[in-house]
């Protein structure tokens, strides 16, 4: 039986900018979650399906205006993304104060989703959020608000002093604060990667997680049964309920998204990342934004 509209879990993406991608993983949320509004809390997002709540994200800069003025990169990555990473966590809050949620579901925009988030829940019932490996927020069930607000007392806490201490080979990034939170004890930290059904959430297209399978590139070989994806686990197929794609692949979702991936589509995608990991860094900006509105537009 289907879950009705108000008991339907929102479900929220966070994204910057017009990301070719980001359409595949908005509508399979979708198609799995009917009943669940569908929220985009977005930086200049202008392309994005027509059922999508979408909100600019400088709206609710309640506590986001902490990190904006007292950020300070401490990692070898990119300051804009780790700092967007530890931002769009109070900007959730300060989201969840206005509009009076109590839970909610949200994941990295690179996620593909093949599951009912709201059905899925009632397995996660007496935990007061769930993340990944007790560190990370790229697919997370957000049962307290109060785990929100200790997040954002930590951030606080973290950039008016003790990052004094830290220096960049420590890379802090928004993983440090969920560790700090879990390590805490304060609340009941659930795993979304653990096996419950003979069903799970994948962590990541790149990792090996509770995977035992070949692999071709680094990348797990998946399978697909009646268009949704499983995996071989100790020679027994068990079901995907997300796959993550990281990285380049992401040119991944849109067939995955179709429930199928055959020996063509692989070469496709082999020769995109191909361009990507050779070409992408030696073309103006000018031709990089027209090959992406192209992929917005037109896929590959």
């Amino acid at each position: 039986m289907k879950s009705e509209n108000k008991e339907s879990l929102p479900i929220i993406f966070i994204h910057k900018g017009d990301s070719f991608y980001l359409k595949y993983a908005l509508e399979s949320a979708k198609k799995f979650n009917p009943n669940s509004k569908i929220i985009l809390l977005g930086d200049n997002v202008t392309i994005y399906p027509d059922f999508v709540e979408y909100y600019e994200i400088k709206e609710f800069d309640k506590y986001s205006s902490f990190s904006d003025k007292n950020y300070f990169h401490l990692n070898v990555s990119n300051p804009e993304i780790e700092m967007f990473c530890i931002k769009r966590w109070l900007v959730l809050l300060d989201f969840m104060e206005k509009q009076k949620l109590k839970k909610f579901f949200t994941c990295d925009s690179d996620v593909l989703l093949f599951q009912n988030i709201t059905e899925d829940s009632k397995n996660f019932c007496k935990k007061d959020v769930v993340i990944v490996n007790g560190t990370n927020g790229c697919l997370t069930l957000l049962n307290e608000i109060e785990v929100l607000e200790h997040y954002q007392k930590i951030v606080f806490d973290f950039y008016k002093s003790k990052f004094k201490k830290f220096s960049k080979k420590d890379r802090i990034t928004d993983m440090s604060f969920w560790k700090e939170l879990n390590d805490s004890k304060k609340f009941k930290v659930g795993e979304a990667t653990k096996i419950i059904d003979n069903a799970f959430y994948d962590f990541g297209f790149l990792s090996q997680n509770h995977y035992n399978c070949e692999n071709y590139y680094g990348i797990k070989k998946f399978l697909f049964k009646n268009g949704m994806p499983f995996g071989e686990i100790s020679d027994k197929l068990v079901r995907l309920k997300c796959v993550h794609f990281q990285g380049p692949t992401k040119f991944y979702m849109k067939y995955f998204a179709n429930g199928k991936f055959n020996s063509f589509d692989k070469l496709k995608v082999e020769t995109m990342i191909w361009f990507r990991d050779n070409f992408s860094g030696k073309i103006s900006d000018d031709l990089r934004n027209k090959i992406k509105k192209l992929l917005i537009k037109f896929g590959f």
